[in-house]
């Protein structure tokens, strides 16, 4: 057995290592299947673009991350020795839910279907939320060094700095002033 993970961020699934369904069965069948992978976000990167489309489109579907479970079902351990691997079952978790609801999912069992039928959960960590504010923020553009834009917010970052009256004392007269 073992899972699988498309989040929207990479066009490959993410996966765990496998386990041996006879060897790795805990009392009351839980198996441990634990994994961990961190995503870097950097600005521009496919990554970020394919996050921000994501949570920008109107359709649910393109914000979902998608778990699946594989492996051999016992009916083809029996009948073809064991070799046919297959999707046994998969759930999904909407990134549009997460950012809504203000909260990473840490250690939620989600549901795991085949045929519309809950089979099984799978307790999940998610810490997404700091990278989808990250990437939904509005950036603020930095005007060029020397532009007439960049003196500007300079001009006013040194006043601003300076109490009220010393500003108005150490402010330049300009030629139509002295007149």
């Amino acid at each position: 057995l073992w899972v699988t993970v498309q989040p929207v961020l990479t066009s490959k699934p993410l996966s765990t290592k496998r386990l041996d369904r006879k060897n790795a069965a805990a009392p009351g069948g839980v198996m441990a299947l634990e994994y961990a992978e961190s995503l870097e976000l950097l600005p521009g990167a496919i990554g970020t673009r394919r996050l921000k489309a994501a949570l920008t489109s109107q359709i649910e579907a393109d914000s979902m991350v998608v778990y699946t479970l594989w492996g051999r079902s016992i009916e083809d351990e029996e009948e073809l020795g064991g070799y046919s691997m297959e999707p046994l079952a998969e759930g999904s978790l909407s990134l549009h839910q997460l950012w809504s609801g203000g909260q990473d999912i840490v250690r939620s069992a989600l549901p795991l279907f085949d045929n519309r039928v809950e089979i099984a959960e799978l307790s999940i960590t998610i810490h997404a939320l700091h990278a989808i504010r990250a990437v939904m923020t509005p950036t603020k553009t930095v005007p060029l060094p020397g532009s007439p834009e960049a003196a500007a917010e300079a001009r006013a970052a040194a006043e601003a700095a300076l109490p009220k009256a010393t500003a108005d004392k150490q402010r330049p007269k300009t030629a139509e002033a002295a007149l």
